[in-house]
């Protein structure tokens, strides 16, 4: 049941995303420094999603590489903090009284 709802929603996100491309294809000059053309406007809003979408992406992508070595890092020095604290443990109290 769950994956025929995630079917149809995708199907009916497709539909909307034809019926968005077919009322914006009217074509839009886009200049570069180097390049001048015309493209639909349902493609370059297309591309700056895509763009967006990826860009999103590799910063999250350099978070969570970021966040795996400080956990990597913080879990070596609680193992070496444990083991310092057994081997207190493990010393025998003696008493100079």
């Amino acid at each position: 049941m769950k994956r025929l709802l995630i079917s149809l929603l995708l199907l009916l996100l497709a539909l909307i995303g034809v019926v968005f491309a077919r009322l914006n294809a009217d074509g839009v000059a886009v200049d570069f420094y180097f390049l001048a053309t015309q493209a639909p406007l349902a493609l370059l809003l297309y591309l700056a999603l895509t763009i967006g979408v990826v860009a999103g992406l590799m910063v999250s992508f350099v978070m969570v590489v970021r966040a795996r070595r400080e956990t990597k890092r913080l879990r070596k020095r609680l193992a070496v903090c444990e083991q310092e604290i057994k081997n207190l443990r493990e010393i025998p109290i003696k008493d100079q009284f």
